[in-house]
This record gives structure tokens, C-alpha cells and sequence, in this order.
């Protein structure tokens, strides 16, 4: 703030880049952490990939980046930059659940944990899509990575689809 007392004026340009200066001219820390996050979307589907007990992985080359800040996420794989806690956020579709489906999984999975978002019986009708959306907070170290699985059981092939997922995260802390 330009002035002194009570006759404090504005904030110079200089100062809203960088560290914050204290009220007796030192730096203050902890302040302005490394500003990461990201937002993927599935651009294609992917057919027929579980539905018998098939784990799959959503990480093939149909994401499409919508925004990128420090972050590094090929393929639908995010690999953390730094370490620290990051909220990371899954919103996944699917369609082909037949009468036969007994049991569905969704889970994000990091190098260190895989965190459960949904687990249950999903049928409706095959024309119907079905969605969940979960978060979590991962605390995860540098060069860690998280994905996206899915798991769909009791149909007598893998007929499930895996329709417009997005994958998003950001560090918090």
C-alpha cells in the first residue's frame, strides 16, 4: 500500500507478483503455493471394455485436455508435479449394464491407494447411461500418478461402455 497511517492509497503493480512483503519489510511464507490443477475430458467411447469382471483402466488417448496449470496428465494419467494434497475429482458414465449385472466399482487410483467413489448394482435399461461424480483428497508425493478404473460384474461378456468421463484435481496444500 502506497502512504502511511491512515492515508494508505493503493497497492503498486510491483507487489502483486512475487512474495508479500510483511508490515516490517520481511517475506512472509507459506504464501502463493505452486498454483497446479487440470480438467480432462473423454472425447470417444470405449466399447465393450468390462462388464465380467474386467478392471479397466480409463487411460487411453481419447482425453481431451480442456485446462492445464503445472500439471502433467497424458492418456488420462496425472503425474504429480509436487508433492502435497491434491483433490482430485471423477465424473464417470457408463451404458450396457444388462438384468445379468450383478455388481460395479469406480475408484480412483494413486501410487499409493486406490480410493473407492462408487460400488453397487447399476442396472436400467441398456439405453440408459448411467453416471457418479466423486472426490477425494490424495495425499501424494512427487512423480506419484492417479487414473481412473472402472469395474463392472455378472454380464457374460464385457458389454459395458465407458461414455464422456471427465478427470480433474488440483493441489490444495
Amino acid at each position: 500500500l502506497v502512504g502511511s497511517g491512515s492515508g494508505l492509497t493503493a497497492l503498486p503493480a510491483g507487489n502483486l507478483t512475487g512474495t508479500l512483503p510483511a508490515i516490517d519489510g520481511s517475506n512472509l511464507t507459506g504464501v502463493g503455493a505452486t498454483d497446479i490443477k487440470f480438467l480432462v475430458t473423454q472425447n470417444a467411447d470405449q466399447n465393450n471394455v468390462t462388464g465380467n469382471s474386467t478392471s479397466y483402466a480409463i487411460t487411453h488417448s481419447a482425453w481431451v485436455e480442456v485446462y492445464d496449470t503445472g500439471a502433467d496428465i497424458t492418456n488420462g494419467t496425472f503425474t504429480a508435479p509436487e508433492t502435497g494434497k491434491y483433490l482430485l475429482c471423477a465424473f464417470i458414465n457408463w451404458a450396457g449394464t444388462t438384468s445379468s449385472h450383478t455388481l460395479g466399482f469406480g475408484h480412483i487410483v494413486t501410487s499409493n491407494r486406490s480410493y473407492n467413489g462408487f460400488e453397487g448394482k447399476f442396472w436400467q435399461s441398456s439405453a440408459t447411461l448411467s453416471r457418479f461424480r466423486f472426490s477425494v483428497i490424495a495425499d501424494m508425493d512427487a512423480s506419484d500418478t492417479a487414473h481412473l478404473t472402472v469395474e463392472f460384474r455378472g454380464e457374460s461378456g464385457d458389454v459395458v461402455d465407458i461414455t464422456d468421463c471427465e478427470f480433474s484435481g488440483a493441489l490444495l496444500a
